[in-house]
């Protein structure tokens, strides 16, 4: 009987051990080394391998599934690539000392011409002499004057040389050589971002008589720029130590957004990008309620010694998302395979984090401290657990609202559905919590979701519409040649073949000609109504033509003068003498010459009034 009391009283106290159980990034890799078999998602095989390997786990056999899924491919997943899906595979297989060049070709191809303002060179020097920009073969001298002014082709052009107007149109990506050896060492040259009328950014600044300024047009898309392709594909870039182009247009693209602020921290190391990130954390310490965003934002924050508290509070929320209530995703994070791994290698590297002790007056209380799970009432305290409830032993109800540093509630989770985490989750107006979507479906892969939608892993698994698909055996076409049809060209942003439209030159008023687009109406002065003859004039043309037509067939057919037979005279012996026979003309009477020249006359009338219209 003791023993079983004393069984009990250990079973007792052992349940709050149970549910106070910390973080164990052991049991999250070994729940992940079960779960990766490389014939998941593009995204959950990157990821888990990558966590995997960095963690001293053998993954050969799921890297030879994944590869042998893929073969002969160099984007994935293969036959329905995407630049996202391919940046993952190039992040993962970089990582683990594969051969990526045929993958780094296949996603630079997909670089695409963003127009991200005028570039201008500016050269600053308070000496005198000649610099040489160079761009491909075209090349032009400045002359600097002392004065901050420079002087191209004996004109004054300001304090900067306009690249385009100076040496041609900008592709994707192009160097400007900048050298000045007649100056000194006294120069500064600088490559410039015109935006707008009023905004001017710095891209680049050396100080010295010669710069390499590259020229940063591009983006990544495959049917024009796309944001989501191109901060994918710089974070793979970056993180392999590649090249990564498009800087500005992400720059131009971020906006609030925390994922591509945390991909722009570690990128450029600007303060505005950490500060922005910052700013988007939530009161739990999560950033968008997502998991693989958090463990970005916190895998940028951490190179910034001024962000480390941001950074504790995010992980004490990913790791209170580890999963102790289910015996399949005992030790995973949210039962996710992608959220596991990526939390596991991006932020949650060094294990169990813990709060630090609460401060009450100063001094660190003794015993309990916040994060330990309890509500310790006497260190002031409202809440130590994000379910905490006065039920539960909370001074107050704070739904998920308690601080994880300060274990106080905070202020509402959201008062829109912009504040959660789009399409997982909405704002419920009137707990003004982020709820989950019941209504969106969720997968595992493509195989779960329409065939006009995929599986979005990143988001939480849910079926969202297909963007940026090449279709299976689809090529496409790169210049009008490669279309069939004369009529046909090659759309260069999307490479398919389309029928070329022929746009109908639009009519000119005031052109002197009435087009079939144009009236009265629309163009007076060209369609101006044409005035015809009165009646009556018509009537006398009528009446003259008649008479002239009567006079002509009159005068030749029924007066016409009698025909007459030639008369031969012999002449007589007697007469020695010819006698000849004469006929008199016939005389045309005057009344008949009176009746022509009326005639006349009203031909020459009508002619001069038809001349005059």
């Amino acid at each position: 009987m003791k023993k079983g009391i004393i069984l009990l009283f250990f079973i007792v106290l052992a349940i709050p051990l149970v549910y106070a159980e910390t973080y164990s990034k052991q049991d999250a890799l070994n729940w992940l080394s079960n779960e990766t078999k490389g014939d998941e998602s593009v995204e959950e095989v990157s990821m888990g391998l990558v966590a995997l390997n960095s963690n001293g786990f053998r993954v050969d056999t799921p890297l030879t599934v994944f590869l042998q899924k893929n073969l002969d491919s160099d984007c994935f997943p293969k036959g329905s690539c995407s630049v996202k899906e391919t940046s993952f595979g190039l992040f993962a297989l970089g990582k683990l000392n594969q051969n990526t060049n045929n993958i780094e070709v296949w996603l630079n191809g997909s670089l695409r011409d963003a127009y991200v303002g005028k570039w201008l060179v500016q050269i600053t020097s308070g000496g005198q002499g000649v610099c040489t920009l160079k761009k491909g073969a075209k090349e032009i001298s400045v002359n600097v004057n002392g004065n901050e002014e420079l002087v191209l082709d004996g004109r004054k052009i300001g304090n900067w040389v306009d690249v385009e107007r100076g040496l041609g149109n900008v592709d994707i990506a192009e160097t400007v050589s900048v050298n000045c050896p007649t100056i000194g060492s006294n120069v500064i040259i600088s490559l410039i971002r015109q935006k707008n009328a009023n905004e001017f950014i710095i891209s680049k600044e050396v100080q010295g008589s010669s710069a390499s300024l590259k020229i940063d047009n591009a983006c990544y898309g495959l049917n024009g720029c796309d944001s989501e392709s191109s901060f994918y594909a710089a974070w793979a870039l970056n993180s392999l130590n590649k090249e990564v182009n498009g800087i500005s247009y992400l720059e131009d693209s971020a906006s609030d957004n925390p994922l591509y602020n945390a991909v722009l921290a570690k990128l450029t190391n600007k303060e505005r990008f950490y500060s922005t990130l910052a700013n988007k954390q939530g009161i739990n310490g999560d950033f968008g309620n997502n998991i693989f965003i958090t463990s970005m934002a916190v895998d940028a924050l951490k190179g910034n010694a001024a962000y480390q508290n941001n950074v504790t509070k995010a992980l004490l929320w990913l790791q209170s998302r580890q999963v102790r209530d289910s015996a399949d995703t005992n030790g995973s994070l949210d039962g996710s395979e992608f959220f596991t791994s990526s939390a596991t290698y991006l932020a949650l590297k060094e294990g169990t984090v813990t709060a630090p002790r609460f401060i009450v007056n100063g001094t660190t209380g003794s015993n309990g401290y916040c994060g330990d799970t309890i509500v310790d009432l006497q260190l002031g305290e409202e809440c130590d657990s994000s379910i905490d409830t006065i039920k539960e032993g909370a001074q107050k109800d704070c739904g998920r609202s308690c601080d994880v540093l300060s274990c106080k509630c905070n202020k509402p989770q959201c008062i829109n559905s912009n504040e959660c985490n789009i399409p997982k989750e909405y704002c419920d107006v009137a707990s003004s919590q982020c709820i989950t979507n019941q209504t969106i479906k969720s997968c595992k892969s493509n195989v779960d979701c329409n065939a006009d939608e995929t599986c979005d892993i990143v988001k939480g698994g849910f079926c969202l519409p297909r963007t940026s698909i090449v279709p299976l055996g689809e090529e496409g076409c790169k210049k009008d040649s490669d279309c069939v049809g004369a009529s046909q060209v090659c759309n260069a942003a999307t490479g398919k073949c389309e029928e070329e439209e022929i746009e109908t030159p639009k009519s000119e008023c005031n052109n002197g000609l009435c087009e079939k687009d144009e009236d009265e109406v629309s163009c007076p002065a060209d369609c101006k109504k044409k005035e015809t003859l009165p009646l009556w004039i018509w009537i006398v043309i009528a009446l003259i033509s008649l008479i002239l037509l009567a006079y002509i067939i009159y005068s030749r057919f029924v007066k016409a003068p009698p025909k007459t037979k030639k008369t031969f005279y012999e002449p007589t012996k007697t007469n020695t003498a010819e006698t000849k026979s004469y006929y008199k003309p016939v005389e045309r009477s005057k009344k008949d010459e009176a009746l022509e020249r009326e005639l006349d006359k009203s031909i020459n009338e009508a002619q001069s009034l038809l001349k005059k219209r």
